[in-house]
């Protein structure tokens, strides 16, 4: 480690003080073998890939879920180092990016990306044509991926498909798999996706967190609720006080009877416009105001040292969960030596959760072919397909697209932007006017194809081999379709059922995770029982 020491001089007040698993995990990494690390928030998983990517020849990619998680932690390596291709970085901006990639000309040490970004055509391109070393693949918040972890992005599932593409370009970089808490079921998931050698999982030893203060409060009526959190912040003043929300219009509400109250409070939620987002969140971290009334929209990434207090107005769906949501609290253990946090429920929470939140998230035999409509593929004689994108995210596809291409009952051709008649050439390229010419009446890429030749696939990549070439003077930006093709004019029975029957095996799992909360919720000792349930 002597030498990471000395080369990087900007990191070494951290390197001093890494924790066992941290230099074991960095080792393992630097001698390409693939990690999953288990430890707290606030304990330095990302240290590791900070200081192993830099020891590493190539460019380290680092999957993260949620834009504030990769804004904060490629801001600790500078603009040097890091790159982010996220939502927030304008779509023109993007194609100059993915360009400079393509052409070599930009090398970044770290790639800060969402899962959605590996299944991008554009992105698979880029990397395609640079030929850049991928030496080191970071997925933080891993228990995303497990079956038995949190219902959250569909395209987590999907990480493996990426590794695939890479080892068409030759390469097989290791991966370092991170998350604060994760189950038994999950961890044997993850090593197994990712074929993990159990001598390479590092767990801090210290996974309890002592200076959380835990305690739940049953009442009767949901009504109650508001009065009890009213109550409890009066009587212990918080700092910082985080409340948890499974329900935006319960946010809103409490969030008005706080500032009624005279409490300085704010919201923070997924359908609120990103700049609304950012002002709560710095509001709440500058100590502008008091109370933050937050959804899940509100945790991984969320780095605020002295949240004192968190409070759930409503239960989460599993011990994982809840312990991810108040590991928000006390990150910083001299600015907050100590949180208070307060689960307020009622059996109606856990009734709900077992007779229709559940339940409702089974895939059924008429929802998977209702995708498979929705998708485009039904009764299609294997003809290419195409969907709006912004119809394919609002209807809720991508879990199911994925489940019927696991079964090899579709496949994904490509997605991109515009029609063929909206892109325009720098210099008249005689190549593309015959195609547009070649579609005749409509505008549609299938038209295209099948008019010159082509498949859809030969188009896309086409268009993509011309844009990175720098050719392409007008990409619309708003407008991006995804296409898809399938073999089977119907799902075939055996292979539903196969769908339904996995399904079925998560509900199952889901219901004793929220049995467990339930046990934790009328446990004594809660700091026990959490820590026999993380015992590994």
């Amino acid at each position: 480690m002597k030498n990471v020491i000395l080369k990087y001089s900007n990191l070494t007040k951290h390197i001093l003080h890494l924790h066992p698993f941290q230099k074991q995990a960095i080792e393992s990494l630097i001698l390409k073998k693939s990690c999953l690390v288990i430890a707290p928030t606030g304990k330095g998983k990302s240290l590791i890939y900070q200081i192993a990517g830099q020891e590493l020849s190539g460019t380290t990619l680092v999957i993260s879920p949620l834009i504030a998680l990769i804004n904060e932690q490629s801001d600790i390596l500078g603009e040097e180092l890091a790159l982010n291709l996220t939502s927030e970085v304008s779509f023109a901006d993007q194609r100059q990016i993915l360009r400079e990639i393509g052409w070599g000309k930009l090398k970044p040490k770290f790639i800060f990306l969402s899962p959605e970004r590996l299944q991008n055509y554009f992105f698979r391109a880029a990397l395609k044509k640079s030929a850049m070393t991928i030496s080191l693949v970071v997925i933080d918040e891993v228990h995303c991926i497990s079956q038995w972890g949190f219902d959250f992005r569909p395209d987590y599932s999907q990480i493996n498909s990426f590794l695939d593409f890479l080892k068409t370009q030759n390469q097989s970089p290791p991966i370092l798999a991170m998350t604060a808490t994760m189950g038994k079921e999950a961890k044997a998931d993850i090593i197994n996706e990712f074929s993990i050698d159990e001598s390479n999982v590092f767990i801090d030893s210290n996974v309890l967190r002592n200076e959380l203060v835990l305690n739940f409060i049953k009442v009767e009526e949901e009504r109650e609720k508001v009065d009890k959190i009213v109550e409890i912040i009066e009587n212990l003043n918080p700092k910082k006080c985080l409340i948890y929300f499974y329900n935006i219009p319960w946010c809103k509400k409490v969030c008005n009877t706080l500032n009624r109250n005279g409490y300085e409070s704010n919201t923070y939620f997924s359908e609120m416009g990103s700049e609304e987002k950012d002002d709560a969140y710095h509001q709440f971290k500058n100590g502008e105001i008091k109370i933050l009334c937050a959804t899940t929209a509100f945790g991984m990434g969320m780095n605020i040292p002295d949240i004192d207090m968190v409070l759930h107005h409503q239960i989460p769906n599993s011990i994982e969960e809840y312990y991810q949501q108040v590991g928000r609290a006390a990150r910083d253990k001299i600015l907050c030596p100590k949180a208070i946090c307060y689960l307020i429920w009622s059996q109606a929470n856990f009734d709900f959760k077992f007779e229709e939140h559940i339940p409702n998230s089974i895939m059924s035999v008429d929802n998977i072919e209702i995708a498979f409509k929705k998708l485009g593929l039904y009764e299609k004689n294997n003809e290419p397909q195409s969907i709006e994108y912004s119809d394919y995210i609002s209807k809720n596809l991508a879990r199911f697209r994925f489940a019927l291409e696991r079964r090899g009952l579709m496949k994904t051709l490509g997605e991109v932007n515009g029609t063929p008649k909206t892109i325009e050439f720098f210099k008249k390229n005689d190549l593309w006017e015959n195609i547009v010419t070649n579609m005749g009446f409509g505008d549609s890429f299938i038209r295209a194809a099948t008019n010159s030749n082509m498949s859809i696939q030969e188009l896309i990549d086409l268009i993509f081999e011309k844009e990175l070439n720098g050719e392409i003077k007008k990409f619309p930006a708003m407008k991006k379709k995804i296409f898809f093709q399938s073999e089977y004019n119907s799902i075939p029975l055996d292979k539903v059922y196969e769908i339904v029957e996995e399904s079925l095996k998560i509900a199952d799992f889901k219901i004793k995770q929220v049995e467990m909360l339930s046990d934790l919720v009328d446990s004594e000792y809660p700091n026990d029982f959490i820590m026999e349930y993380f015992k590994n």
